[in-house]
């Protein structure tokens, strides 16, 4: 099943501390990926992080690789991978945490396009 960003952004808030008057705000996607680390699992992963990277692969169709914190300064970036070279590296492509945001298929064809002009961009250079 896959749940509308709006829901998991409401689903995933939390309060700040005393001096900032327990004031809501939603997570940041690197805060989210903090914050679902619950329970420490042999392999390393913690289940709260696996169901946010496969909620993230799932509804934006991306190969998740990681996030960038944008410290307060500017949006937190969900990085992804995009075209690969002859020798099958993949390029990292980003977009903002906020496309959780945004109505699902416009949310997935933003990180479709940059996949495609990512891919485009290695055959041009004679790399794919």
């Amino acid at each position: 099943m896959v749940y509308p960003p709006a829901a998991l952004a409401s689903a995933l808030q939390f309060s700040q501390s005393e001096s900032d008057s327990n004031a809501e705000n939603p997570l940041g996607a690197s805060q989210l990926i903090a914050s679902t680390k619950r329970v420490i699992r042999p392999n390393g992963r913690h289940d709260g992080e696996k169901l946010l990277i496969q909620f993230l692969e799932r509804y934006l169709q991306i190969t998740f690789q990681g996030c960038q914190p944008g410290y307060g300064r500017c949006d937190d970036l969900i990085l992804f991978a995009g075209g690969r070279d002859s020798q099958g590296r993949a390029s990292t492509l980003a977009v903002p945490g906020s496309i959780l945001l945004l109505p699902h298929q416009q949310a997935k064809d933003i990180c479709q396009q940059k996949i495609e002009a990512s891919e485009r961009a290695f055959s041009r250079n004679g790399h794919h």
